[in-house]
């Protein structure tokens, strides 16, 4: 039932009435068969659906987010100005406030399962709801109407391209069907058959919509600021009409528009917390570290965004094709970009190219429909598929690649120049030994023996590794002193290691290893290191990723509190000061 309450009913009762059947039959038959083949197209292109999805989730992310937000507040807006607003006046749209959060309610509760058993129940509500509300209205009006001529409008005849392209591109951009495709396949199912009976039931909901239309007629059309008139008030007032004000049937038609409206949003909720909750657990950024999970993972954020919108709009009196065009223009890239690396396997979105062109085309979208332009209409909702072509042309190299946390490189020669953090003092009298905090930085020296060389009597490459890993455990424990291998319920591995090699070391030369913390998010620490030698200088610099996993289901954790405390005194960025000890061997290098 996903999206049947916004842009499916509002806009199917619009359609009925202002292009009668065919006009109707033009928008629904594509939004069907959109869903059928979103489902094909999986079955036979994503052996790995999993996979494929949590790539996609992490590369469209934006996109996914502003879809859901667009489509909530679309859904919000119609049942605002079609069902609020004509039934209970200008001031009751504020209502979908209350409708909003009690659906989120539903879905914060809520597993998916148990929302499939709950919309299978909304469904049998839905269809006699839907046959109630029709038997009433059936037979109240004598306007016929509109005939296969009213098709001929420039208007109509310019929405023909932008309904096929965002109709049939939607659900790729939808993270509510990629919710349901990848539980329909981890429960061993098919894509193809379960989104084709999906279509069907689909289908079925927007004839029960469009047949309330034919019986309801045309009361209440008026024009907007647009100047072209709009039908989806159609059926609120002809009950009220025929209620002689509020009455039963009007009461009835809010109770179960605000029913059916419930099972959108709930599914909204659901499936955006599945995204969130994905996107929060993987993410590396520092600033989303400081922000606890379950907020940063919640999509009522996004709700009270589209709420926002719903609102703002709903002031300026918008006219709900406004509401409809970004489906037609800026979303299209992304879901053309999901298309295309779903079919070829290559990764090769190009998101400001997209930006940029959705943008234009939302403008040149609604000049057209202003100015009736079917050319300028056709254009506009084919424009947006350039970026996608550009992006995805036969030149075009990237593949997409995930990098596996388990794997460990070294790299004797970055491509790209380290960042240099300036070395600090370790001790008053550099000859002394020295283990500990200096600076934010923890050092620690060694005297480099005929146990660290190879063959020809220089150090070998794999003992500077060695080394930093030495520095690496001896800053461990200093940071957690209580930690025992015995009893811990965590582990620490090394995702990747990266080494910059500048000069060479021999036996006996005295070696200072510089470790410290230069970033970290809520799942992994970022250690950055620098070796000094006092004969030669700066030796290389680089740095290390680690995470920490569950001992017993090596599942990723959160870094664990006492690990982040410890850490925190060699998070403090270096005040630039020189020890003797490099002095020493900046000088002697040179």
């Amino acid at each position: 039932m996903s999206w049947l309450w916004g842009l499916g009913f509002f806009y199917s009762i619009h359609l009925v009435l202002t292009y009668g059947w065919l006009g109707f039959a033009a928008f629904a038959l594509p939004n069907a068969f959109g869903i059928f083949l979103f489902g094909a197209v999986l079955d036979r292109h994503a052996p790995d659906l999993a996979a494929l999805s949590r790539r996609l989730r992490s590369g469209y992310a934006g996109s996914f987010l502003l879809y859901q937000t667009a489509a909530v507040a679309i859904t919000l807006f119609g049942f605002g100005i079609c069902v609020l607003r004509p039934l209970f006046g200008p001031d009751a749209v504020g209502a979908v406030a209350l409708v909003l959060l009690a659906a989120c309610a539903v879905g914060h509760v809520s597993s998916l399962a148990g929302l499939r058993r709950y919309h299978s129940a909304a469904l049998a509500a839905a269809l006699l709801g839907g046959a109630a509300l029709t038997a009433r209205l059936w037979g109240t009006s004598t306007a016929p109407l509109p005939g296969p001529e009213s098709l001929l409008d420039d208007r109509f005849l310019g929405l023909v391209v932008p309904t096929l392209v965002g109709l049939l591109l939607g659900p790729w951009l939808d993270i509510q069907q990629w919710r349901r495709a990848v539980a329909i396949r981890e429960a061993g199912g098919s894509t193809t058959l379960a989104f084709g009976a999906g279509a069907g039931i689909f289908l079925l909901l927007l004839v029960v919509n469009a047949a309330l239309a034919a019986a309801a007629g045309p009361a209440g059309v008026h024009a907007g600021i647009d100047g072209v008139p709009f039908a989806g008030v159609a059926v609120a007032a002809a009950l009220r009409g025929l209620d002689g004000g509020m009455g039963a049937w009007s009461l009835l038609f809010a109770g179960w528009a605000t029913f059916v409206l419930s099972t959108t949003i709930d599914s909204f909720y659901e499936s955006t917390r599945w995204l969130l909750r994905d996107l929060v657990s993987r993410s590396q950024s520092p600033l989303l570290a400081l922000i606890p999970a379950g907020l940063a993972a919640t999509p009522l954020w996004w709700a009270l965004l589209a709420l926002a919108g719903t609102l703002a709009a709903a002031k300026a009196d918008l006219p709900f094709i406004f509401m409809v065009m970004p489906w037609a223009t800026v979303f299209l890239p992304a879901a053309a970009g999901i298309v295309a690396e779903t079919v070829s396997g290559r990764t090769a979105y190009d998101p400001p190219l997209s930006a940029m062109l959705g943008v234009c085309a939302l403008f040149l979208f609604a000049a057209g429909h202003v100015a009736g332009s079917a050319p300028l209409l056709t254009f506009a909702a084919l424009l947006p598929l350039l970026a996608t072509a550009i992006a995805f042309r036969p030149s075009g190299t990237s593949v997409g690649t995930t990098a596996s946390a388990s794997v460990q490189t070294v790299s004797p020669a970055a491509t790209a120049a380290p960042v240099r953090i300036a070395p600090v003092p370790v001790a008053a009298n550099a000859d002394a030994p020295f283990q500990g905090l200096v600076d934010g930085w923890f050092a620690t020296r060694l005297v480099a023996t005929y146990d660290d060389t190879n063959s020809v009597g220089n150090v070998y490459f794999a003992t500077y590794v060695r080394w930093v890993g030495k520095a690496r455990e001896l800053l461990f424990r200093e940071c957690v002193p209580d930690f025992d291998l015995k009893t811990t319920t965590f582990l620490a591995l090394t995702r990747r290691f990266e080494h910059d090699f500048k000069r060479e070391a021999a036996e006996f030369e005295e070696i200072e290893i510089r470790i410290r913390l230069s970033k970290y998010n809520r799942k992994f620490a970022t250690l950055s290191h620098e070796i000094h030698s006092r004969s030669h200088g700066l030796l290389g610099s680089g740095s290390q990723i680690v995470l920490f996993v569950d001992r017993e289901t090596y599942r990723p954790i959160d870094i664990p509190p006492n690990v982040l405390r410890g850490f925190m005194p060699y998070a403090v960025a270096p005040t630039g000061k020189v020890s003797a000890f490099v002095t020493e061997g900046a000088a002697k290098a040179a």
